[in-house]
């Protein structure tokens, strides 16, 4: 705790507020202190103020061309109060996952390739729901991380929560 104190008090820190939780970072804690070169991968394709915040020891590359990046993105976001956890999607999922099948047959146009990744509860159930005309590549949470399995989808659905903060949802 000492330690963590003291890298605050002699580096950069910034604050942030996530609900009532208060927080101090620090991006020293990303390149321990003494390493000696460190490669830092980031996957989202974004430069992230924290690595900004290390000073003159850091060589932020520039993204190349051609890397996949999410510029021509829309997002639809829905809301619900009575949740979106494993827990209720699977109590819910035979009335859920019918009702989002032909909201997509409606909306999603034909020849596009949709990439749905819902709990694995409701997996086998969504798989069912693919056409030829609406092909549905379905993954789950906990099975999506780090795979190109869907990188031929333009279209991505995801459907359920992993995992949600109490904090974010007020």
């Amino acid at each position: 705790m000492l330690e963590a104190v003291q890298v605050m008090l002699e580096e950069f820190a910034y604050y942030r507020r996530s609900g009532a939780q208060h927080t101090l970072n620090s991006a020293r804690y990303i390149i321990p202190k003494g390493m000696p070169g460190v490669l830092v991968l980031d996957a989202t394709a974004r430069c992230n103020l924290t690595y900004e915040l290390l000073g003159g020891g850091v060589m932020v590359a520039d993204v190349p061309s051609g890397i996949r990046n999410y510029d021509n993105v829309t997002l639809h976001v829905a809301r619900t109060a009575s949740g979106m956890g494993k827990t209720k999607m699977e109590k819910a999922k035979k009335t859920r996952i019918p009702r989002l099948a032909a909201e997509l047959a409606k909306e999603v146009p034909n020849g596009r390739k949709v990439f749905l990744c819902v709990h694995k509860c409701a997996k086998d159930l969504a798989l069912t729901y693919s056409t030829d005309a609406l092909p549905l590549r379905v993954g789950y949470w906990g099975a999506v991380d780090g795979s190109n399995e869907w990188s031929d989808c333009d279209v991505a659905v995801i459907y359920g929560l992993f995992w949600q903060d109490p904090r974010g949802c007020q």
